[in-house]
Parts: structure tokens; sequence; C-alpha cells
């Protein structure tokens, strides 16, 4: 992945990260008013959402920062065949 493109999808896991956060605090608020059940359901899905989008960012800045000295190998192509 190029520098501008790995740029533009970090931008774009950024802004995901923060909507699906204040997603968050939102349906958790409602939660709090209403205790309902299934609110509290939306809060824990959107939270994992949250917390999904925090990995995929990590993951990103790994991948800017390329294979250590001594594993250069690691983050070359990686074929996967399936039956």
């Amino acid at each position: 992945m190029s520098s501008h493109k790995s740029r533009g999808a970090a931008h774009v896991v950024l802004t995901a990260i923060l909507v699906n956060a204040l997603v968050t605090i939102t349906k958790a608020v409602g939660w709090l008013i209403s205790l309902s059940p299934s609110m509290l359901a939306e809060v824990i899905h959107s939270l994992a959402d949250t917390v999904n989008q925090s990995l995929v960012y990590m993951g990103i800045k790994i991948y800017k920062k390329g294979p250590p000295e001594n594993f250069q190998w690691i983050m070359g192509r990686q074929d996967v065949y399936g039956i």
C-alpha cells in the first residue's frame, strides 16, 4: 500500500473510530435513561465496533512501519488457498 493510500485509510479509520465512539456514548445515555436490555445490547455492539476499528487502525500503523529488520519475509505476500 502506498504512503498516500495508507494515510487516507488511516484517516477513514480514525473517522470511523470517532463516529462509533459518539454512537456508543449516545446509545449508553439512551440505555441509562430507559434501562432497556435491548439498548444495552446496542451499546455493547457499538463498543465492539469501536474496538474493531481501533484494531484496524493499529494494523495500519504496524503495516506503515514495515517489517522488522530480522524478519523481512514476515510482511510479504501471503497466498491462502481454500478447498
